[in-house]
């Protein structure tokens, strides 16, 4: 279901990063189920990458737009962004906001390609709100695409953020009504040997595979 956003929370070290990287390698480009001419075209958010203190929106939505979405593209999809934006070229550092995520977007739409974006490190949320760095209409916005069907996400986070979608503070009260919040502490195990072997350059004998079987 495009529409919910999940929430993958839990202590650190538990795997969340990985089942992100993973979700995102194996349906990257894959069809999307109800409508074989669209694809699901996969990036990733890290929170934790984007300074929160003495920073500012642009610096934010540079990372997440430019550096995380436009410069993973294709040359024809990059074009054709750019082509949506106004005067038809890309904005400076100092002018990027979350009015360009929903052109981007509709562009790739177009493109028939249906975009989810996994947030890592979602619980830095919080800290940017308290700074005044984002407010409500961030996650607004992102529920709004999914419940449009435009686009599709997952958040990752530690056990803070489980209890967002209740919070009244900062306005929150109602934005994330499409979430679905799901504890990881444990993978089952034709998951584990999957993530085991999810990156190719890195090598794990029996004993730690076992070892790593054993923790999930």
């Amino acid at each position: 279901d495009r529409s919910t956003t999940y929430i993958l929370y839990g202590l650190t070290r538990t795997g969340k990063s990985s089942i992100l990287d993973y979700l995102c390698k194996r349906i990257n480009k894959k069809n999307v189920k109800e409508n074989t001419y669209k694809k699901i075209l996969t990036f990733k958010w890290d929170l934790s990458k984007i300074p929160y203190k003495n920073s500012k929106p642009s610096i934010l939505w540079t990372n997440l737009l430019e550096t995380r979405i436009y410069e993973c593209l294709s040359e024809d999809l990059a074009h054709a962004i750019v082509n949506s934006y106004p005067n038809k070229e890309l904005p400076s550092p100092d002018n990027y906001n979350q009015m360009y995520l929903r052109i981007i977007i509709d562009t790739l739409n177009n493109y028939n390609y249906i975009p989810l974006i996994t947030i890592d490190e979602f619980s830095y949320i919080r800290k940017m709100l308290e700074e005044g760095l984002v407010d409500a209409t961030f996650i607004k916005n992102l529920r709004d695409l999914a419940l449009e069907g435009k686009a599709c996400f997952v958040y990752a986070g530690t056990y803070d953020i489980k209890d967002l979608p209740k919070e009244k503070d900062f306005g929150l009260a109602g934005v994330m009504n499409n979430t679905t919040p799901m504890h990881i502490n444990e993978i089952e195990p034709q998951y584990a040997n999957e993530l085991i072997d999810a990156c190719p350059y890195i090598f794990f004998d029996k004993r730690a595979k076992d070892y790593i079987r054993a923790l999930s």
